[in-house]
């Protein structure tokens, strides 16, 4: 993904590497409303990014400048999504609106804060939108992680089923109407059942290597940092490492992984759950090594 500047301090509008040089990218900014507010948490938190949401809101009927409505607010780097900040145009005027996880925790309702005061808004934001620990983070790494391989398992299982309900279906139609000759020959469609049904059970036999106890949830900060965990459990304790002393094979895992896209599983090496966390394959001997 490009990050493309628009025009303000850590200000980003993320899109597609193949759009980066669009006009449209070129061209967007933040809608005038936005400004203030963004330039004072820009003040207070200067290692704060704010990447536009992909929400676009136009002044022009000519569509030659496009503004931005939504910004998510981001740790240093974009690794990690703090919260966000919007406007809103109400029966009163635009208003701020924005939201993170801790104050969705202290809101007995609505979905969002609210107001039309900048400065409260402000310090509403300053006062409870923060970094979170590296805890609260490998938590979430890990439920995503667990959600990827469950996923992947009940597909392996849902097509060695089809392919069985497949297989069965045709030998018996087959053997009902050619019964004369089936010691003679195959139908093509029942050969293709019969072949293309080991694939489906390995599929399966894949999905269970991914639910192996020594595989590892990695989550990536930049380049320099690997926080690593055992397994997706909740239990199990995170250790970091630099890119020096983490192990070669949780490395090569991830090397690999960063070639797929988003969400896509390579069975004997892992899962790129997202673009900076990996779940990977550790073989026993491995894991019994480190």
């Amino acid at each position: 993904m490009a990050k493309i500047p628009m025009g303000m301090h850590n200000v980003f509008r993320i899109c597609k590497d193949d759009h980066a040089t669009h006009e449209r990218n070129a061209k967007a900014r933040v809608i005038p409303f936005l400004v203030p507010l963004v330039e004072k948490l820009a003040r207070k938190n200067p290692h704060w990014e704010f990447h536009a949401n992909g929400h676009n809101y136009s002044e022009n009927t000519q569509h030659d400048v496009f503004y931005y409505s939504n910004l998510r607010i981001m740790n240093e780097g974009g690794e990690d999504e703090l919260g966000w900040i919007a406007c809103e145009d109400r029966n009163a005027g635009m208003s701020f609106t924005f939201d993170g996880p801790r104050l969705k925790e202290s809101r007995s309702r609505g979905w969002c804060q609210a107001t039309v005061n900048i400065d409260k808004a402000a310090k509403t934001i300053l006062g409870s939108i923060y970094e979170r620990t590296l805890i609260e983070r490998m938590a979430e790494a890990k439920g995503a992680a667990r959600m990827a391989v469950v996923n992947f398992r009940n597909s392996a299982v849902q097509a060695r089923d089809r392919h069985h309900r497949q297989l069965e279906a045709s030998f018996t139609t087959y053997v009902r109407k050619h019964w004369d000759d089936y010691a003679k020959t195959a139908h093509p469609t029942l050969h293709a059942h019969v072949e293309a049904y080991p694939q489906a059970c390995q599929s399966e036999h894949d999905a269970e290597l991914l639910r192996a106890a020594h595989n590892m949830t990695v989550l990536v900060d930049g380049a320099e940092k690997y926080h690593v965990s055992r397994s997706i459990s909740d239990t199990e304790p995170v250790q970091t490492y630099s890119t020096e002393t983490c192990p070669p094979v949780i490395k090569q895992g991830i090397g690999m992984l960063k070639l797929l896209e988003v969400g896509a599983v390579m069975p004997s090496v892992g899962v790129r759950v997202k673009h900076n966390l990996f779940y990977v394959v550790v073989p026993k001997e491995e894991s019994a090594n480190d």
